[in-house]
């Protein structure tokens, strides 16, 4: 009795310190996949970014911005004004974003990029040379595939 009191309370206790690392984790990083092309080259549709909540942005950096009219964007800092207004802009995009960004719109700042657009790009720029047996199933999937990355509006990130 006392050793399956004992094994109860281990696993209690392991269960414990793992909710609190995954309860510090979640509270320090956000992981974004990116949808949009506005971006690219630096990040494409299907990339994961880890965003670090709460980290001052610098010029040059990615910032997660949530704003009302727009939802979530990633986007590169420009520049930053004295009075802490921020302009940024997406490396795709040729001028800077209309609305300045205030830092209560910031999220984070991206610490991470897991590139899987980028993998899968290769993927299916490989895959849509030719077949050795003729088939066109595998290109069919494919081109959907790449219509509905081409489809996703620029800018915008899912979770």
């Amino acid at each position: 009795m006392r050793a399956q009191l004992r094994a109860a309370a281990e696993f209690v206790a392991a269960l414990s310190v793992v909710a609190a690392l995954l309860f510090a984790v979640l509270t320090l990083w956000e992981p974004v996949r990116v949808a949009g092309l506005s971006m690219s080259p630096a990040l494409l549709p299907g990339d994961l970014v880890i965003v670090r909540k709460a980290a001052r942005p610098r010029q040059g950096s990615i910032v997660l911005v949530r704003a009302s009219p727009h939802g979530a964007v990633l986007h590169r800092v420009v520049a930053i004004a004295m009075d802490g207004a921020i302009t940024t802009r997406g490396d795709a995009n040729p001028i800077d974003d209309r609305e300045k960004v205030h830092a209560a719109q910031i999220v984070g700042v991206v610490e991470r990029v897991i590139p899987a657009g980028t993998m899968l790009k290769r993927w299916r720029d490989s895959r849509e040379v030719g077949y050795h047996d003729g088939s066109t199933e595998q290109h069919e999937t494919m081109t959907e595939t790449t219509q509905s990355v081409a489809q996703s509006e620029q800018g915008w990130v899912q979770r």
